[in-house]
């Protein structure tokens, strides 16, 4: 039996958390701990399981078990006399949430939020599980074995552990072994590293894994296309397949089968052009669907997290920022991808809408717009981290404080009723409801399908869904395609300011996450730069905020003394140190930043925090010597007390129970020690988003090339030599890393670019127009001099080629601009580069300049060279 309890009655410790997740449940009768070791001491005492709930600020889901199980007295009791209640953040532990989330991958085949997991005092899981229904009003016990809540499943559990513990300890025991070895990826590749002349390590040239894992990986995904609604499915497609399954914008596939037809023609080669074409097709059409129904929000802008239907039909309405900074870059590649330059020229914006020449152009200026506006983009720099599914419920009072005037997507549906009431008083009476409700698939009875309303919450609402023609509907409704367009755009107008007049907006969760803040930053940077030839206030803008939150971040959440990212930053920086992901998302960001902006200041801070990566997460492939990671000190955690100690990483008295280094490469996701780091993962498997892995070693490939260091290239060869095992078996599985497989076998393919001074594009100049003026630029060298009659590329051409063009391998772009000295000083290439030069010459000269891998030593890029930019690199 268990034993009496020795200490006072546990209270509630929500409200002292500084997650808003956490913190909505301070008046819940449950007594929620923080994850401290007091906490899991006092289980190991009373000899009671940890009851673990990890959840997301704005998840449905996780709202719902707040409002039926949480508050319920009879939920509360069974957690606070059987066990010891914790809840945790999913944003503040990543890493516990990747754990846990394998393990009901395992037994259930399915994971999500929130999770509610059942542990040993040593956190080692007896039985997990989802969303788990709350109690009925009127009889707690009546649901049985086949339709259990979790009144049935708390009282079950508790009771195997009252009779059988030591039969749960052995399979905890066992399970927390099979788990150790699911997450052992990345620890089973057998160092190769080889010592050249100065006594230091380096990996030969051949990275000995295969181009052709990258057909494999098509054909996996091909298998999981859905053909009829497009997106895919997690196992191969089947017409006898329900309906109701979830799809999710799986960002780091759709970023992979998009590449295909721009990688070189020798990985075309081993995919197929016929492949690589389909999976642009596949790619296209998925995002044609994401963009037309439910996913994407038509008033307001952004998209949802996911939806529950095959067909796109009903989202789960959440919005997380960095998802969206993500599809933001997918967009961009989209429009880049099937527009040309010229059709990019003189565009009139009020005619983007679904163009042709420009398709996915309106999508791109709509998520542009929703990120660097209220309440994403915050007034002090950065940007929010989400915004919930739920929202006050329209004639609800909203100051009650009840969760029960909350449901899910309160803010986003429309009865017919409504819809024609705020379109006839908004437009004043300039724009037809029954046009408008035909294109979006608005519907008297509503267009919800009562298998998605089990409460009735939805009867006669519609979630706006774009599925008219305006040509055809202008011939339905007697008026001309212009017209049509010209009404339909009026009532969205009006749609918009009633919604924004008249319904509570989703509450925002402000916290500034940095890697979440990495991934907008880096889309805002490309797609400002790509934007100012349409849009330049737009541009600007989207510039001007990517540089704001990364002026935060520095200043707010970076320890330059000990060369620390701190994670969150809310009303002041949380103790919660970043993990590698932050670290990678970040950098990524920075490398896009600088390139956009040419300002050396974000380069120079993306090298910083990429060695404080290297110190904190690195898995060296040999043991420790002076110069490798694994030698270099982890700086000490502030000293700490109370709910911060739960989730600041760095190290501790608990014990980690994996090995610190496995000496294969590659980073691991949390350092060596950490509060409850109970196993050491690496992260390489893409999920929705890329791996850490796979955008480490992109960072590591770009500023080798961007800094010249040969010590950044080694670590991104070994990265993915850390997967070699796993990524020949389930190579669909490591996307992102096989993009940087095509770097490591192939080289930069002559990306590597190089601008001395801004230019003269937009004044007559360019590749297309006559030979470059040289008055104000530097001669080649003799060694550089190209045939005769070809011109010298101008670096404004160049920039916006580069910008214009979709991503594909590894590319770099130095702006020798501004910094030259800490350049020189930090890049033997560009120190070499300025020597040849001339006092002050090379930053007035107005020249395009390419790395000649072969010579080891940039030339002037010529026009002919200038042209195949993008096609075959």
């Amino acid at each position: 039996m268990a034993s009496e309890p020795t200490t006072e009655p546990l209270r509630n410790m929500a409200g002292s958390s500084k997650s808003p997740y956490i913190r909505r449940h301070a008046d819940s009768p449950v007594a929620w701990q923080p994850l401290t070791q007091e906490s899991l001491d006092l289980a190991a005492q009373e000899n009671k399981l940890v009851f673990l709930n990890i959840g997301s600020a704005p998840c449905h889901y996780a709202q719902l078990m707040s409002q039926d199980s949480w508050s319920r007295p009879a939920v509360a009791s069974i957690l606070n006399k059987h066990y010891i209640p914790i809840m945790v953040d999913k944003d503040e532990r990543p890493d516990l949430d990747s754990i846990y989330a394998h393990y009901l991958m395992s037994i259930h085949g399915k994971a999500g939020y929130p999770m509610n997991l059942f542990l040993t005092s040593k956190l080692h899981p007896v039985y997990g599980d989802t969303y788990l229904e709350g109690p009925t009003e009127h009889d707690y016990d009546e649901v049985g074995e086949d339709n259990p809540n979790i009144v049935f499943i708390l009282n079950r559990v508790e009771k195997h552990w009252r009779e059988e513990r030591e039969r749960l300890l052995a399979e905890g025991t066992a399970t927390f072994s099979q788990l150790r070895e699911i997450l052992a990826e990345g620890t089973r590749s057998q160092p190769s590293a080889m010592t050249n002349a100065e006594g230091t390590e380096e990996l030969g040239d051949d990275v000995d894994i295969e181009l052709e894992i990258m057909e494999e990986a098509y054909t996996g995904h091909a298998k999981l296309y859905d053909p009829v609604n497009a997106g895919f499915l997690s196992v191969p497609t089947d017409p006898t397949m329900p309906e109701i399954i979830p799809k999710f914008s799986m960002v780091s596939r759709l970023d992979y089968l998009l590449r295909l037809s721009h990688l070189p023609s020798a990985v075309r080669g081993v995919v197929g052009d016929p492949e690589c074409e389909t999976a642009t097709k596949m790619t296209l059409e998925t995002l044609r669907k994401m963009r037309d129904l439910t996913m994407q929000d038509h008033l307001g802008g952004g998209f949802h997290s996911s939806t529950q239907t095959r067909d796109w039909a009903f989202p789960l309405f959440d919005k997380v920022t960095g998802h969206n900074g993500q599809l933001l870059d997918l967009y961009l590649d989209a429009w880049l991808t099937t527009s040309n330059p010229d059709d990019r020229k003189d565009v009139n914006l009020s005619e983007i809408w679904r163009s042709k020449n420009n398709e996915f152009l309106d999508v791109v200026i709509s998520l542009a717009t929703y990120l660097t506006s209220p309440p994403i983009c915050l007034p002090t720099g950065g940007f929010c981290t989400s915004e919930a599914a739920d929202s006050v419920v329209r004639g609800a009072t909203s100051g009650s404080g009840s969760s029960r005037q909350l449901r899910v997507g309160a803010f986003y549906v429309w009865s017919k009723k409504d819809l024609f009431a705020a379109i006839e008083h908004g437009s004043g009476g300039t724009a037809n409801g029954e046009l408008a409700a035909s294109f979006f698939n608005v519907k008297g009875e509503g267009n919800i399908d009562k298998v998605l309303d089990p409460r009735d919450e939805f009867i006669m609402e519609n979630v706006l869904a774009i599925v008219g023609d305006e040509g055809q509907l202008a011939g339905r409704h007697g008026i001309t395609p212009v017209d049509a367009r010209n009404n339909l755009s009026r009532a969205k107008d009006a749609l918009r300011r009633n919604r924004d007049s008249h319904r509570t907006r989703p509450a925002a969760d402000t916290r500034v996450i940095a890697g979440e803040n990495g991934k907008v930053i880096g889309a805002l940077a490309r797609a400002g730069a790509a934007l100012k030839v349409v849009d330049k206030d737009l541009g600007e803008k989207c510039l001007s905020a990517a540089s704001r939150a990364a002026a935060l971040i520095k200043e707010k959440m970076w320890d330059a003394g000990h060369k620390t990212l701190y994670r969150i930053y809310g009303n002041e920086r949380e103790e919660i140190k970043g993990f590698a992901e932050d670290y990678a998302f970040l950098i990524d960001g920075l490398i896009h930043l600088y390139e956009a902006t040419g300002e050396v200041k974000w380069l120079r801070w993306a090298d910083e925090l990429q060695e404080s990566q290297i110190s904190h997460f690195y898995d060296p492939r040999t043991p420790a010597s002076p110069s490798s990671p694994e030698a270099a000190p982890v700086p000490s955690p502030s000293t700490i007390s109370g709910d911060d100690a739960a989730t600041t990483l760095g190290p501790t008295s608990t014990t980690t129970e994996t090995p610190d280094f496995a000496h294969c490469g590659g980073f691991y996701s949390t350092p060596p020690a950490g509060p409850h780091n109970i196993i050491r993962t690496k992260s390489a498997m893409d999920d929705v988003s890329p791996s850490v892995n796979g955008v480490s070693a992109s960072n590591l490939f770009r500023l080798g090339s961007l800094l010249s260091d040969k010590k950044y290239v080694r670590l991104a060869k070994e990265t993915i030599l850390a997967f070699e095992v796993e990524m020949p078996v389930h190579p669909g599985l490591f996307t992102s890393l096989l993009v940087n497989l095509v770097t490591a076998k192939m080289g930069s393919q002559g990306s590597e670019w190089l601008v001395v001074g801004p230019g003269t594009k937009g004044k007559g100049k360019g590749v297309e127009g006559e030979k470059a003026n040289h008055a104000n630029s530097t001669e080649p060298r003799e060694d550089d001099t190209k045939e005769e009659g070809s011109s010298i590329v101008d670096p404004g051409d160049l920039k916006q080629t580069f910008f214009s063009s979709p991503r594909a391998g590894m590319r770099s772009l130095v702006q020798l601009t501004q910094g030259a000295e800490w350049l020189a000083e930090r890049s033997p290439r560009i120190k070499a580069f300025l020597e040849s030069k001339a006092e002050g010459e090379a930053l007035d000269s107005g020249v395009a300049y390419v790395f000649d891998e072969g010579k080891g030593s940039y030339r002037a890029c010529a026009a002919d060279e200038f042209r195949r930019f993008g096609t075959d690199a």
